[in-house]
């Protein structure tokens, strides 16, 4: 099995998460497109519609990567990935407060944790093209699949958690640590 083959399985598992959280609930990620002030040509995505493709096109492109695997499977990926890193940057080059949208529900404003963790997954997917991830249909005989799911599994969990959860803690503890500076020492 190739040695990157659980990296493309983990971001895909990923990938495909969001895509299904966009279609059960588009609601946050129109938000967040409308958030983005689009150019007028763009402003249509803005509606569920849109917003339920794109999800529907983040299952396909997770499936296709996983299933062709190699150079090509890692290069989806990454692109995906800086994709989502360009949108990102474009949200942190204005002053706009833009909830992420990426997992329904979950809000997290998007900042530099999510441009720096989707950089870090483009480069992860990028690591495929060097060392290629195996195709999901010879997976058969190459050794402990269900350790594999399982860690592709694990490892979508804990970046859904990286993209929801660890913002808020870095705010929260902003908050706290400036409040701690602005109280007089007794």
């Amino acid at each position: 099995m190739g040695p990157t083959t659980g990296v493309l399985l983990g971001l895909s598992v990923l990938l495909a998460g969001a895509g299904i959280a966009k279609i059960r609930d588009p609601g946050p990620a129109v938000r967040t497109v409308a958030a983005l002030r689009l150019p007028l040509a763009a402003r249509s995505a803005a509606h569920p519609l849109p917003v339920r493709m794109l999800g529907a096109a983040e299952i396909v492109v997770a499936g296709a990567a996983v299933w062709i695997g190699g150079r090509l499977g890692s290069a989806l990926i990454a692109l995906v990935f800086l994709a989502f890193a360009a949108v990102i940057a474009r949200v942190l080059s204005t002053a706009a407060v833009v909830d992420c949208g990426c997992f329904g529900a979950a809000r997290s404003p998007l900042g530099r944790t999510h441009l720096v963790v989707d950089l870090a997954f483009a480069a992860a997917a990028a690591t495929g093209i060097a060392l290629p991830p195996t195709p999901l249909p010879e997976w058969a005989g190459a050794g402990p699949v269900l350790l594999l799911i399982g860690g592709g599994a694990l490892f979508a969990a804990l970046a859904v958690q990286l993209f929801t959860s660890f913002p808020a803690l870095l705010q929260a503890q902003t908050q706290l640590t400036g409040d701690r500076r602005a109280q007089p020492e007794a």
